[in-house]
């Protein structure tokens, strides 16, 4: 029984290991490829091929989701295709996956550690679906002989009589085991043996269904907002696979009913049959793909985003502008203008002792999405003219990406420095704080006073602060130990690269009013 319990709990932390590098690594190839719903329901089906379960698939599609990497209208159709995905592996019985998984870890991880390997970043996502695959391995191997118990057998025979006793009971194993794949191949073997009937089966898949999707939401009871939408959207196709294949069963057909009916028509053997019913669960749920903006407003009714998802919104960019390449263009640079914005923010949280990690959260995402809009913009169909502007706003999103990221650290340092630095922190908070208010000043309106205040802001700042810390230093050498010079030295040297970073911008068309603008017609 221990040996059991310890399979399945080295089986999680593999699961979740492999979850967290399967995420990281598709959320870097991502972007905006899964618009189209025929798109989104074959790489659901791949998902849920390669992972064999759903609970991998929605919790991954909930790192994308939070990321900004997925939108939520394009979850449902992954989420119905992963479904009919990750049925294969009943169907498939007969095939030992293990030593394939195995094998593709070992190659994959061989790859991931040549860092000049141009398949690195596809060796890192195999790795991740190998490392996945190994923890389920590992949870079915302690769980299957839970399974295969003589007093579990013989509860099923004794639901004979009673179709709901075996949905309850399929329902109630999937909340116990979470292998769905394992509770249908026993169904499958008992019904082969002829310690099930089929009807009996099939009752214990509908429950199966039910019962993954409730697991699901279980383990999600922790998520808020965009999360438990992701979540509620896959329990709703599983409910709504359960309810049908349940009204199937009831329903007369001749001598049989409607889905066993079906079932028989499909021919095989039982163990076949069987694996057939997991499969036409998920049908209902595939069939509710058309319907998917209804469903997902639905669910933002019912699970409100938080106030920072809210905050991640993009303000101008969106996709249908993508189909007038001139005006997503002139979207983009707006968007930009707003998400710097963010740098005071972190600077103001800085400043009363706040942590960021909300704004850091929703910087990211808004930055997620831009750049994601950019891509889908330069890879359009664009005039000959419009091309130098994309590259414009290419570049101004590499320099609003490493100034976000130094503000953040800068404000992470301040935050992090002791009351023996007290004076230097805000010294360094209140001048930073007045270029980034200016700066926002200057993207609201191009006024020449201000670009000619920000250029003189921004100028070299190397000598004043190498004479602030020669100052600081000699006026507080008795009090400061080993630790908070390299902190004043790191404090100083975050802030001089902010102002560094921040200067160039000052005189692209981000500030001077975009393309052929009076500011940027003065400034040439």
């Amino acid at each position: 029984m221990f040996d059991h319990a310890a399979l399945i709990i080295c089986g999680i932390g593999l699961f979740f290991a492999g979850l967290y590098l399967l995420t990281s690594s598709l959320r870097k190839m991502s972007g905006r490829g899964f618009r189209h719903p025929g798109q989104g329901i074959l790489w659901g089906v791949a998902a849920g091929t390669l992972t064999q379960s759903m609970t991998a698939v929605l919790f991954m599609l909930i790192g994308l989701v939070r990321t900004g990497a997925l939108s939520i209208d394009a979850v449902y159709p992954l989420v119905a295709g992963a479904n009919i995905g990750s049925s294969v592996l009943v169907l498939a019985t007969a095939f030992n996956l293990d030593l394939a998984m195995m094998l593709l870890v070992g190659v994959s991880g061989v790859l991931m550690s040549r860092e000049k390997a141009s398949a690195a970043r596809f060796a890192a996502i195999a790795f991740g679906i190998g490392v996945l695959f190994l923890g389920l391995h590992q949870i079915k191997s302690g769980a299957v002989p839970l399974l295969a118990l003589e007093p579990v057998r013989a509860l099923l025979s004794k639901t004979q009589d009673f179709p709901v006793a075996a949905f309850a009971f399929g329902l109630a194993l999937r909340l116990v085991v979470h292998s769905s794949v394992a509770i249908v191949i026993l169904a499958a073997t008992l019904a082969s043996a002829q310690a099930l009937t089929l009807a009996q089966a099939v009752a214990v898949v509908a429950g199966v269904v039910a019962g993954s999707g409730l697991s699901l939401w279980m383990l999600s009871a922790g998520h808020r907002g965009r999360a438990r939408q992701v979540v509620g959207l896959g329990m709703l196709g599983n409910l709504s696979g359960a309810g049908a294949m349940l009204i199937l069963s009831w329903i007369p057909w001749g001598d049989s009913s409607v889905a066993l009916s079906i079932l028989a028509a499909l021919g095989g053997r039982i163990e076949f049959q069987v694996a057939m019913a997991l499969c036409l669960a998920y049908v209902p749920g595939l069939a509710l793909v058309p319907a998917r903006r209804h469903l997902v407003r639905l669910a933002a009714r019912w699970w409100p985003q938080t106030a920072a998802e809210g905050e991640s919104e993009p303000r101008f960019i969106r996709d249908d502008a993508l189909s007038d390449p001139e005006t997503a263009i002139d979207l983009a640079m707006m968007e930009q203008r707003d998400v710097m914005r963010f740098f005071s923010r972190f600077m103001e949280r800085a400043r009363v002792g706040r942590p960021a990690e909300d704004v850091e959260q929703v910087f990211d995402m808004r930055l997620q999405q831009l750049n994601d809009f950019i891509e889908s913009l330069a890879s359009c169909e664009l005039p000959g003219d419009a091309y130098e502007r994309v590259a414009s706003l290419v570049g101004s999103q590499r320099r609003i990406e490493a100034a976000g990221a130094t503000v953040r650290d800068l404000a992470a340092q301040v935050g992090s420095c002791g009351a023996r630095l007290s004076s230097i922190t805000e010294l360094v908070v209140e001048s930073t704080d007045t270029m980034l208010l200016t700066f926002e000043s200057v993207l609201e309106n191009s006024d020449e006073y201000d670009l000619q205040l920000l250029r003189a802001i921004t100028g070299d700042r190397s000598a004043a602060l190498q004479r602030i810390r020669e100052s600081f230093l000699a006026r507080e050498s008795a009090d400061l130990d080993n630790q908070s010079r390299l902190q004043l030295l790191t404090l100083t040297n975050l802030c001089e690269r902010l102002f560094w970073l921040m200067r160039p911008m000052i005189d692209s068309p981000l500030c001077l009013g975009g393309w052929g603008g009076p500011a940027t017609e003065a400034a040439q």
